[in-house]
């Protein structure tokens, strides 16, 4: 493997700690969540780093990296999003290699890939890795991608104006140092096998509605005591919320220890935990408003249908002994006793007729 220079290669590093400005990032922080209350539900005590390297960072007895792209088009290996991944991946991978860590990277949306769009399906299936010639061509194509991502990133510092003569010289010594490790095919391929490919195929509302209905299955779960689902639901988004943004990166860590912790707390605190105006921001109370008139309007449509089926035919065939309406109670036959019984008390209450 040829050896790797992180200081030429530092130029390339981009800005992916990107605090609470994400588009999705609700679906980002429902994600966290998620794996948070699973891997607490499961006693798997492996931190989990929001907003560090990409998207999400879980250590455990592998370094997991997740990118999330909450999206309403569909992808391919030309979409901008998944090129300036794999390039983010990359220099990460890079990295973490480099103190033989293999870490796994994992790309994950809401979307489909594009019909027209074999070789990312055949990633996403590992199929490639069976077939030399499909692997040759993801291999190819990784290597184009990243000199193309990095070659924009070259051009972008050699536009800077007044820069100094040694500082181009250095940007494109360091960038010609990057294209001899994409050489290396061996590295290529271990960096391709490293990447796993989630695509939800659902839209952006049905992602979400999905998400959180995961985890309020998950906050059913004994271990949480039967404490209210919802107000365990905000607190801890609230918690995640807070340490994405942390400046600190080694503070923006959400661990078991931390859940256990929340959970210890009285009913009155742990209230005063949660961020309203942050629950308000990603509208979780119009979310589950919105839920609300759902379930009533699905009520009112079964009870439409209902009332549709009680059609007049089914009056006239039901034997009902119905009270027949008449002008004198005279004709009333057997009735007379109790006729004369109900005047006889109102009489005694001294209320007077005309007969």
């Amino acid at each position: 493997m040829i050896e790797i220079d992180l200081d030429s290669i530092k130029i390339f590093k981009r800005n992916t700690e990107a605090i609470f400005t994400n588009r999705g990032f609700y679906y980002q922080y429902l994600s966290i969540l998620r794996n948070w209350v699973t891997n607490f539900i499961n006693n798997i005590d492996n931190p989990i780093y929001t907003e560090v390297e990409n998207d999400i960072k879980e250590v455990g007895e592998k370094y997991v990296f997740t990118q999330l792209k909450c999206y309403s088009s569909d992808f391919s290996l030309n979409s901008k999003e998944i090129k300036s991944s794999i390039f983010d991946f990359f220099i990460t991978y890079l990295k973490y290699r480099q103190d033989n860590i293999y870490p796994v990277f994992s790309f994950i949306t809401n979307t489909s890939i594009k019909k027209n769009e074999k070789l990312l399906g055949k990633w996403l299936n590992r199929d490639v890795f069976n077939n030399d010639k499909d692997l040759e061509l993801l291999k190819k194509r990784n290597v184009d991608i990243l000199k193309s991502e990095s070659n924009k990133i070259r051009q972008s510092k050699l536009n800077r104006q007044n820069l100094a003569a040694h500082l181009k010289q250095e940007i494109n010594n360091s960038y010609k140092s990057f294209c001899s490790i994409l050489l290396d095919e061996l590295l290529i391929e271990d960096f391709c096998r490293s990447i796993r490919w989630e695509f939800g195929e659902l839209t952006t509302e049905e992602a979400i509605d999905k998400l959180k209905l995961e985890i309020f299955t998950l906050l059913k779960d004994k271990s949480f005591n039967g404490r209210s689902a919802e107000i365990i639901f905000r607190v801890l988004l609230s918690e995640i919320n807070r340490c994405s943004q942390e400046t600190e990166k080694s503070k923006r860590c959400i661990t078991n220890s931390d859940l256990r912790k929340l959970l210890e707390l009285t009913d009155v605190d742990i209230q005063n935990r949660i961020d309203s105006k942050f629950i308000n921001l990603i509208g979780v109370e119009i979310e589950e408003l919105k839920d609300r008139i759902k379930n009533i309007e699905t009520i009112q449509e079964k009870q439409t249908s209902e009332i549709k089926k009680l059609k007049p035919r089914h009056l006239v065939e039901t034997d009902l002994t119905l009270i027949p309406y008449v002008n004198n109670v005279d004709d009333i036959i057997g009735w007379n006793n109790e006729i004369v019984e109900v005047f006889n008390i109102l009489n005694q209450k001294k209320y007077s007729f005309n007969t």
